[in-house]
């Protein structure tokens, strides 16, 4: 009985072998490399999927009574670019690295007080 199941084993795995199918190709004969090395691009090449765009809150507007004011931005995926606190007496300003079909970002301004109410936002990029 081992036997016969040896044999069927045998068997199996000399039927897995490779295809005679010719419509398939080998990339490996197109690629002249695989070294990543060895592939080139081009001089002006660049990556631009994303770049800087200006956000600034000015906390003065808002006439906060607390002493600690913290500021959360967020796009409407829900991916935070900034979350902490901010001097409630300047201008804050941050530069964003968004994606380029991005232009709105959200945000959320409050404080330690319980005076204060949290305000919510969208800021055009």
């Amino acid at each position: 009985m081992r036997y016969f199941y040896i044999l069927f084993i045998a068997s199996f795995i000399v039927g897995c072998g490779e295809s005679d199918d010719n419509n398939n190709t080998n990339m490996a004969e197109e690629l002249a490399s695989s070294l990543l090395s060895e592939q080139f691009a081009p001089g002006n090449g660049q990556f631009s999927n994303f770049e800087n765009k200006p956000f600034s809150v000015d906390p003065q507007l808002f006439n906060f009574d607390g002493n600690n004011v913290y500021l959360k931005v967020y796009d409407t995926d829900g991916n935070v670019f900034y979350l902490g606190r901010i001097n409630k007496d300047a201008l804050f300003s941050i530069e964003l690295v968004l994606p380029n079909n991005d232009s709105i970002v959200a945000y959320d301004i409050f404080t330690d007080s319980a005076n204060d109410l949290s305000i919510s936002g969208d800021f055009v990029l």
